[in-house]
């Protein structure tokens, strides 16, 4: 499953929610010179104590595509909120913060 990620200050991103075998967050960004995808940030799922969810969407993102809400497993969803590296360059979108509620 895919979602677009929407930031002010620069193109958007593409976040990616991986089911099986390693459940896992991607965000890509379109790198203009390849004309490809790349991988900016990945993040873990994998977690051994709970049961993972079976038929229903395990993602969804807020109006302004900033923060993401992922559900795997039973009794645990992850918050994600984006933003673009700064330094040299255009900077990559990457996850800049990442909460876990049980």
């Amino acid at each position: 499953m895919s979602f677009l990620i929407r930031l002010q200050n620069g193109p958007s991103g593409l976040l990616a929610v991986t089911d099986h075998p390693d459940r896992s967050v991607l965000v890509f960004e379109l790198d203009i010179q390849v004309s490809s995808l790349v991988v900016t940030d990945t993040h873990s799922l994998k977690t051994s104590f709970s049961t993972p969810l079976e038929d229903c969407r395990p993602c969804t993102i807020d109006p302004s595509r900033a923060i993401a809400a992922v559900t795997l497993f039973q009794g645990l969803v992850h918050i994600f909120t984006f933003a673009r590296e700064s330094g040299k360059g255009k900077g990559k979108v990457h996850i800049s913060q990442q909460f876990d509620c049980r």
